[in-house]
């Protein structure tokens, strides 16, 4: 194999490519509502009400340091997240959906519902379904 079929045969190549169509999919469904994909999931793991440390949320999330900090910080200045710190340390905080927030999670929801209605809609509702079970088991992988 040459050196240029090597880009076609990539694992990685392909997961990149594959990654920015959806990233961009995901990001033009959620621009109405003014929130990043990143943004929308971090509202989304809150939404039940938890209160969540930084490390569990980049935990949860799959998140490295900086995409999420970038992230929560817009999301604190628009003040759709609060940050509260713990009796017991003042250093760890806890971050939590404010009542803006939830409406804001609520409101962009049918937003990510198109979006993923479109990706069924040009992929195949099956083979996407599929695609994200394969998917989920691969990242388990990073998580060893």
């Amino acid at each position: 194999m040459n050196d240029a079929d090597c880009f076609d045969a990539s694992h990685g190549f392909a997961m990149r490519r594959a990654a920015r169509y959806i990233s961009k999919l995901y990001e033009r469904h959620l621009k109405a509502a003014a929130l990043t994909p990143t943004q929308f999931a971090i509202l989304g793991r809150l939404s039940g009400g938890e209160k969540l440390t930084f490390c569990e949320l980049a935990d949860t999330l799959l998140l490295d340091r900086t995409t999420l900090v970038r992230a929560a910080s817009a999301l604190r200045r628009a003040r759709l997240v609060r940050a509260e710190a713990t009796s017991n340390d003042a250093r760890t905080l806890h971050f939590a959906l404010t009542d803006e927030g939830r409406a804001a999670h609520r409101a962009a929801r049918p937003l990510w519902d198109a979006a993923q209605q479109e990706l069924e809609r040009e992929f195949g509702r099956e083979r996407a379904q599929g695609l994200r079970r394969e998917l989920l088991e691969l990242a388990k992988l990073g998580r060893r």
